[in-house]
């Protein structure tokens, strides 16, 4: 047991240092005073135009998961939701791969808060990061295709391999669960028997499978619901492609649309990797792709700059969510709020 906590600490220590050592690497290479300058010279109507796509962001993503709770019966305030989601969010986004790692979390303070149902809650996780995965892949893929119809010269290959195989796993995944999952939770219990050689739980497993029929049906009444909830994940994409024309029109850059499709493919791909808040990956995918279309890098700097300064103000608020999440003021209102 220690031995394996030490390797997890080592492996957590070793991808911490990899991000710090690519981001020196990568920052080494910019004209900080330049770049300084054009951030420095970025007007007062530019910055409050970004600070507010941001709150639609923001604002889309929960939205997004309120939309949702509502098909699994759950009835949260907007506030509430914001809170708990952008407290899971700050988590993820400092452990390694910023996709996932705050979802326990989020089920903790659902299920201890709220008092709800547990499957209702892994249900609409579950479908809330599902949907928002499968969007980015989609765009991924769709966004590949752009640049190559825009001619610009990039070996994507690797890049069309990847998105174009983690397609086809979730729609596999999604069709296996959607018309296998009795088969799946049979067999999972049959190997869950076999590991630790105790006689399979047919009561469990029933119930499991009964709670499963009946989330599948609840989407499946609540299809207009869950439409919408897709309609504004793919909303909030947009809204992250016209950010990001935002920050580079800021820093008096004048991309078209497929450099500026280009340049997100780039920042979302390096999102994937399994490094904390992309910390050095975000910043290397700038330099390449601004490299490939020819900008300057004092261009790279100052996107990544404000990049970074969103990211800052989002972990505040993050961080500022988890600490009220853990005082004993939020959990006495959550009581009150239930008592109404």
């Amino acid at each position: 047991m220690i031995a394996r906590f030490q390797k997890k600490k080592f492996l957590n220590n070793l991808i911490w240092f990899s991000a710090v050592v690519l981001l020196i690497l990568t920052v080494r290479e910019l004209p900080i005073s330049e770049m300084l300058q054009r951030i420095y010279a970025i007007s007062f109507s530019a910055w409050t135009t970004l600070f507010f796509v941001n709150l639609v962001i923001l604002f889309l993503a929960v939205k997004r998961w309120q939309i949702l709770s509502r098909t699994f019966d759950i009835k949260i305030s907007f506030a509430r939701l914001f809170t708990i989601r952008q407290a899971g969010s700050t988590f993820s986004f400092v452990t390694p791969g910023p996709q996932f790692g705050g979802e326990p979390l989020q089920a903790y303070w659902l299920y201890q808060d709220h008092g709800m149902r547990l499957d209702n809650i892994i249900a609409l996780i579950g479908a809330d990061r599902f949907i928002e995965i499968f969007i980015n892949f989609s765009f991924l893929f769709l966004s590949i295709l752009l640049v190559i119809q825009g001619n610009i010269e990039a070996d994507l290959s690797n890049a069309v391999l990847f998105v174009s195989l983690s397609l086809v796993c979730l729609i596999a995944l999604l069709l296996l669960f959607l018309y296998k999952y009795r088969f799946i939770v049979s067999a999972l219990f049959s190997l869950y028997g076999k590991v630790f050689q105790k006689a399979s739980d047919k009561d469990q497993e029933e119930r499991i499978i009964t709670s499963i029929s009946m989330i599948f049906s609840r989407i499946e009444k609540d299809k207009l619901r869950v439409s919408f909830a897709i309609f504004i994940g793919v909303f909030g994409w947009l809204a992250l492609i016209f950010e990001l024309y935002l920050m580079m029109s800021a820093l008096n850059l004048t991309p078209d649309l497929y450099e500026i499709v280009f340049v997100m493919l780039g920042i979302r791909i390096a999102l994937l990797m399994p490094i904390p808040g992309g910390v050095g990956t975000i910043e290397a995918s700038l330099i390449w792709s601004f490299g490939i279309l020819g900008i300057s890098l004092v261009g790279a700097g100052g996107v990544m700059a404000l990049n970074r300064i969103r990211d800052l103000i989002i972990l505040a608020i993050g961080a500022g969510c988890l600490f009220y999440l853990s005082s004993p003021n939020s959990r006495r209102e959550n009581f009150s709020e239930r008592g109404q």
